[in-house]
C-alpha cells in the first residue's frame, strides 16, 4: 500500500470516489505481466461502482454530473470514428488502451480518467446497499448479455456453456436461462457443476473425461446444440464445440486458452 495524491480532473476528465472494484481475468493478466502494454507502476481495477466527485471543463453537463452513481467502460476510446460508431470500441481508430492498464485504475480512493469511461447507472439501482455486486455488472452481467444478443440466442434454443462454473459462465448459464433458453453447463469440476444445478441449469457435462462432445450430443438426441459459449476456448474446447453444434448452430468464444 502506498499513498498517492488525490487525482484531479483536467479538461474533459473527471473524478470518482470509488464504493468497491471487482477482480476479474483481465486483472489477473495485468497483475502477471501479461496486460497489453501496462505503464507500471500502476493502480489496477476497473470494475466499478463509483460517485462523480469533479468533472473537468468541456464535459456536458447532461452526460455527467458531481453526485452522479457511475460504473466504467474498460476501453479508452474515441467514442466518434467508425468503429465506435459501429459499436465496436475494441477497434477504435484512435484506441488509447485500457483503464487500469495505461491509466491508473480502481484499486483506491479515488479514481481519475476521460469522462466519457464513465457511465451512469440505472436509477434504482441500490448500489449503496450492494457495492459490490454492481461494480461486477458491468463485467460478469454485461458481458453474457451482450453474448445473448451476438449469438442471436433464441427461447428453447439448447446452449452448452463451457466453463459454466466460472465467475462469468455462472453468469451466462442464469441469463441463458432468463432468455428462455435450455441452458446445459459444461465444466470439470462437480461442485461447480452442482451450483450451476442451483442457478438454473437444466443439464450438466463434468468434462473432466475429454468426452464433452459425446456427451452433448447424447444429451440431444444426436441432433447437437444450436449455441456453444466457450469460456475456456482452448484449441479442443473449439474444436470439441463446434463438433457439438447442430444444424444453423453457432459458437461464441470468450475465453483465453492461447494456441
Amino acid at each position: 500500500m502506498e499513498e498517492r495524491p488525490d487525482p484531479l480532473a483536467g479538461p474533459g476528465e473527471a473524478v470518482v470516489c470509488i464504493l468497491a472494484c471487482g477482480m476479474g481475468l483481465t486483472i489477473q493478466h495485468t497483475r502477471m505481466g501479461r496486460g497489453q502494454g501496462a505503464k507500471f507502476p500502476l493502480i489496477i481495477g476497473h470494475e466499478i461502482a463509483a460517485e462523480i466527485v469533479e468533472v473537468g471543463s468541456g464535459v456536458d453537463p447532461e452526460a455527467l454530473r458531481v453526485g452522479d452513481a457511475v460504473t466504467c467502460y474498460f476501453y479508452i476510446t474515441c467514442g466518434h470514428c467508425k468503429w465506435c460508431r459501429l459499436n465496436r470500441p475494441p477497434l477504435c481508430a484512435n484506441f488509447k488502451g485500457y483503464v487500469g492498464r495505461q491509466i491508473d485504475g480502481a484499486y483506491a480512493e479515488y479514481m481519475k480518467a476521460p469522462a466519457s469511461c464513465f457511465i451512469r447507472l440505472p436509477e434504482g439501482l441500490d448500489y449503496k446497499t450492494y457495492p459490490a455486486e454492481t461494480a461486477v455488472l458491468c463485467d460478469a452481467v454485461a458481458t453474457p448479455y451482450k453474448v445473448l444478443r451476438r449469438a442471436r440466442i433464441t427461447p428453447l434454443e439448447r446452449v452448452a456453456v463451457i466453463g459454466a462454473g466460472g465467475g462469468v459462465g455462472i453468469h451466462m448459464v442464469m441469463m441463458a436461462r432468463w432468455a428462455h433458453a435450455h441452458v446445459i453447463a459444461v465444466d470439470v469440476v462437480q461442485e461447480k457443476l452442482d451450483k450451476c444445478r442451483e442457478v438454473g441449469a437444466h443439464q450438466t457435462v463434468n468434462a473432466a473425461d475429454g468426452r464433452m462432445t459425446e456427451a452433448l450430443l447424447d444429451l440431444t438426441g444426436g441432433q447437437g446444440v444450436d449455441v456453444v459459449v466457450d469460456y475456456v476456448s482452448t484449441p479442443k474446447t473449439l474444436t470439441d464445440g463446434i463438433k457439438a453444434l447442430g444444424r444453423g448452430g453457432r459458437l461464441v468464444t470468450l475465453g483465453g486458452g492461447g494456441g
